[in-house]
């Protein structure tokens, strides 16, 4: 058998690369690794050419990554593609995922009496929070 796909730019590319070489070598590039952004994509590109043991592969690294690895924007990213796909549901190591952003988020923003009286630097940057985070922030148990 032989699989076409068409890649329509070069960021697109670089994004197949990987997961290619996940297919043939069964094994995660480590460059790959230490990006959970790039870790993301290509969990989402093995998702969409339906190869389950990448997506596998892919969610397993992501979900053993260290809070401190995770950024806000990611964190974002990793809440609005929970909403908008059924990824996280499909494929449990996911929701690990989800719980390292819920403990980053806390660790960053939790405790509320810093963030609402004492540090004016911390409470400009959860103004600044996208929708998704100030919603997990807010639906957690964890805050105090």
């Amino acid at each position: 058998r032989v699989l076409v796909v068409g890649v329509e730019d070069a960021a697109l590319l670089a994004q197949a690369e990987p997961l290619l070489r996940l297919m043939y070598h069964q094994e995660l590039d480590a460059a790959a690794r230490e990006q959970p952004e790039q870790l993301l994509q290509l969990c989402q590109l093995a998702e969409q050419v339906q190869a389950r043991g990448c997506v596998a592969a892919c969610a397993a690294a992501l979900a053993s990554l260290q809070p401190e690895q995770l950024s806000m924007p990611f964190i974002a990213q990793v809440l609005q593609l929970f909403q908008d796909t059924a990824l996280a549901t499909n494929v449990p190591a996911l929701q690990q995922l989800r719980g390292l952003c819920e403990q980053r988020v806390l660790a960053v923003f939790g405790d509320t009496r810093k963030l609402a009286d004492d540090d004016p630097s911390l409470r400009e940057q959860f103004w600044q929070l996208p929708f998704p985070v100030v919603k997990l922030w807010a639906g957690s148990d964890g805050l105090v």
